[in-house]
């Protein structure tokens, strides 16, 4: 027969299986969507705000799509480079050198305006610290961001035969490498080159690109 301690231990081991097994249950319950929002912490209602927004639009893929950014953010992060905002001058000043003069002569004025950067700021430091996208990434930049990549995809005469997975997949993404800070680079080049391939159509996507390349690129 069984000892009074024996029945004892049986029954404290039945209990903790079933806790076992009920906190196996609730995780499985658990959506990646619902993963990404409890690891955004105090950022929790800007996703949400994502979220809302598109329920309430009229186009299904657009929701699908906002899911599907929320679900794979998790590990995603861009690393602190907030120090380096005080060189973007340089940055616009390098753009218009670019622009002007041989490339020896574009050489030589970066190279001064560089100097006269560091003189002034100091030489940039390495980036530090890390900041999760779902714990930084605020409702207005998803949102306006999702829709761009949308009408990327949709009003691009080079798209028919890029399906939906595929859009998810290689347009739709806000970044394409860990650590790079999080901007509205989208929106950006839009701007710059919204009518570049209006005079290319007719071109294969391949060639087309080409043309930007070549009209981008500094020799």
């Amino acid at each position: 027969m069984e000892s009074y301690n024996e029945r004892g231990e049986m029954k404290n081991i039945k209990v903790v299986t079933i806790i076992m097994i009920m906190f196996f249950c609730c995780s499985s319950c658990q959506t990646p969507i619902d993963r990404t929002l409890r690891l955004a912490g105090n950022n929790h209602s800007e996703l949400q705000k994502v979220l809302d927004y598109f329920e309430k639009d009229s186009c299904a893929d657009r929701l699908v799509a906002a899911k599907f950014i929320i679900e794979h953010m998790p590990g995603n992060f861009a690393c602190d480079t907030g120090h380096l905002s005080k060189y973007r001058p340089f940055l616009s000043q390098a753009r218009a050198i670019l622009n002007n003069g041989d490339q020896q002569m574009q050489k030589d004025r970066l190279e001064s305006s560089w100097l006269n950067f560091q003189n002034q700021y100091g030489a940039p430091t390495e980036a530090y610290g890390v900041e999760p996208d779902c714990q930084y990434l605020k409702a207005d930049y998803l949102i306006n961001d999702i829709v761009d990549a949308y009408h990327a995809w949709k009003d691009n005469p080079f798209n028919q035969n890029v399906q939906f997975q595929n859009f998810l997949e290689y347009v739709l993404p806000y970044r394409r490498k860990n650590g790079l800070p999080v901007e509205p680079w989208r929106s950006h080049f839009n701007q710059m080159f919204q009518n570049h391939f209006q005079k290319y159509e007719g071109y294969s996507l391949l060639k087309a690109c080409d043309t930007l390349l070549y009209d981008t690129t500094v020799y």
